[in-house]
C-alpha cells in the first residue's frame, strides 16, 4: 500500500504558501483597512453587531462568564480585527468589529488568487475550563467561517476538555530504518455533527526511543475511534511509503477516568 499522497497532504493542509507580490498586495491591503477602522469607529452607526450564544455541546446549557474573542483574519498571518467580550447568563454576548466592510469587500474581489478558506471570521474561548469545537449559523457548521452575518444569531458550542494520553510503543528489539506512524482520530455522540477530531505523524527514528506520548484534549462522555498506520520510507527522492502494519483502538473519554493512558502498540 502507497501512502505518499495521504501522508503530504497531511503535512501540507494547514499551510498556505504566498509569493512575494501576493505578501505585499495583502500587507497594503491590510494598512487600508486599519486606516479605514479608526474612520468607522467614530461612527457607532457603522459598527457591526453579532450575537453570539455560548453552549455546552453535549448539554445545551447556556455558558456564563466565559470570555470569548472574535478575530478577521487571513490565514494564520495577518489580522484585520479584533474585538473581545464575556458572556451573560444565558451565555450570550454581542460582539462589535469596526473594519471597513468595503475595504474587506475590495481585498477579498482584488485578491482572486486567494481561497476562501484563508478569509475568515472566527470565534476562540479565551478560557482552559472549555474547548470551541465549532460555530453554528443557519444549518452551516464550521469554527472558520469566510463571513459571519450580522443578523443571524451565531451558536458557539463548547466541550469541557478531558486530558489524556496516547501512547505509541514501537516494540522490536531493534529497528534498522526510521519508522512513522500516521493516525487519524474520530469522535461519535449523538450531539456530535461532526465525526474526524485530529490526524497527525509521528517518527521513530532508528536511534529514537521506542515511546512517545499524545496529549489529547477529548470531549466528555464521547466516544473516540483512533486508526493508526505504522510506514516508512521506501524512497527518498519520491517520499513514497510503504505500510507493514495498521491497526485501531477504540475508548470512551469519561470524566473520572480524566488522566488515563491508552496505548497503541506495534
Amino acid at each position: 500500500m502507497r501512502l505518499t499522497e495521504f501522508f503530504y497532504f497531511k503535512r501540507m493542509k494547514s499551510i498556505y504558501l504566498f509569493s512575494w507580490w501576493q505578501l505585499l498586495l495583502i500587507f497594503v491591503s491590510v494598512i487600508i483597512l486599519i486606516s479605514s477602522c479608526g474612520k468607522e469607529s467614530a461612527d457607532d452607526a457603522s459598527l457591526r453587531r453579532y450575537n453570539i450564544q455560548l453552549i455546552n455541546g453535549l448539554t445545551d446549557e447556556p455558558l456564563a462568564n466565559v470570555p470569548i474573542s472574535m478575530f478577521f483574519g487571513i490565514g494564520g498571518t495577518y489580522l484585520i480585527d479584533q474585538t473581545e467580550g464575556v458572556t451573560d447568563n444565558q451565555g450570550m454576548l454581542t460582539l462589535e468589529m469596526t473594519a471597513a466592510q468595503d475595504s474587506i469587500n475590495t481585498l477579498i474581489n482584488e485578491a482572486s488568487w486567494l481561497e476562501q478558506s484563508n478569509i475568515h471570521q472566527t470565534i476562540t474561548l479565551s478560557t482552559n475550563e472549555y474547548v470551541l469545537y465549532e460555530l453554528f449559523q443557519d444549518t452551516a457548521k464550521a469554527t472558520f467561517r469566510p463571513k459571519l452575518e450580522e443578523d443571524k444569531l451565531i451558536v458557539a458550542k463548547a466541550y469541557e476538555p478531558i486530558i489524556n494520553t496516547l501512547r505509541i510503543i514501537d516494540e522490536p528489539p531493534y529497528r534498522e530504518r526510521d519508522e512513522y506512524c500516521i493516525y487519524d482520530i474520530f469522535q461519535s455522540h449523538p450531539k456530535f455533527s461532526f465525526k474526524y477530531f485530529a490526524s497527525g505523524v509521528g517518527l521513530f527514528r532508528e536511534t529514537d526511543p521506542d515511546t512517545t506520548d499524545l496529549f489529547l484534549y477529548l470531549a466528555d462522555g464521547v466516544e473516540y475511534n483512533t486508526e493508526f498506520s505504522l510506514v516508512y520510507l521506501t524512497d527518498t527522492l519520491t517520499g513514497a511509503l510503504d505500510t507493514f502494519f495498521q491497526s485501531s483502538i477504540q475508548f470512551q473519554a469519561d470524566r473520572n477516568l480524566e488522566g488515563e493512558i491508552y496505548e497503541i502498540k506495534f
